[in-house]
């Protein structure tokens, strides 16, 4: 299956006429934008930290700014997100491509991943950068080998630092999560896409290829 990229807020088509940006909406719009794997949908605000944490070393965000694009500045924005990092992991994904594998490595301690918003009839997110790409990519790669990993949950449950221990926070219904070990009737698990982590009834977890498929 290809990697299909929706829209999740549907726009009034504009007047003929030249508008003055919003840069907080733009950023808005490209960040609570979907993209869709074989059933495993992320919003690009995910899927960009979970690059940045899978790909590079102790990545910190630091901003997401927009700016109108220079070729069609009423239709199209191009808005940036920017992490303070320091290294490389070694046993990140493999690149795809001489190209992004050469941005990649030519990354110091500023990561800046750029999408292209389009909205001259609907909400539509594109890479603009190959390290954006490379972003779309190691999603893609992420939910391949981690698809026999990935649950989910059907309703609102606590996160515990341990198996029957205190709370460190609560994940709502439909969270996406990884289960990474087993303690009796607990499971370990935690979110792709951030580093929160804990415990919880295994139970209660929900396999994802039992979700409704595309």
């Amino acid at each position: 299956m290809g990697l299909l990229i929706v829209a999740v807020i549907p726009l009034i088509p504009s007047r003929p006429v030249p508008v003055e940006r919003v840069s907080e909406l733009d950023i808005e719009l490209v960040r609570s934008a979907e993209c869709r794997y074989r059933g495993i949908t992320a919003s690009f605000d995910e899927l960009t930290s979970a690059y940045a944490l899978t790909v590079f070393a102790e990545a910190e965000l630091e901003d997401w700014t927009s700016w109108p694009n220079p070729n069609h500045p009423d239709t199209e924005a191009l808005i940036r997100c920017r992490f303070r990092i320091t290294g490389h992991k070694a046993d990140a994904p493999q690149a795809r491509g001489t190209l992004t594998a050469e941005r990649r490595a030519a990354v110091d301690d500023v990561l800046d991943v750029t999408w292209m918003l389009s909205t001259v009839a609907s909400v539509q997110v594109q890479p603009h950068t190959p390290l954006a790409q490379d972003a779309l990519d190691v999603f893609r790669m992420t939910v391949d080998r981690l698809l026999d990993r990935m649950v989910y949950l059907n309703d609102d449950v606590d996160l515990l630092d341990a198996p029957d221990g205190v709370v460190v926070a609560q994940l709502t219904a439909g969270t996406l999560l990884l289960r990474e070990q087993h303690e009796g009737s607990w499971a370990f698990v935690r979110v792709p896409s951030d580093t929160t982590a804990g415990w919880v009834l295994d139970e209660i977890l929900r396999v994802v290829s039992t979700r409704g498929g595309d």
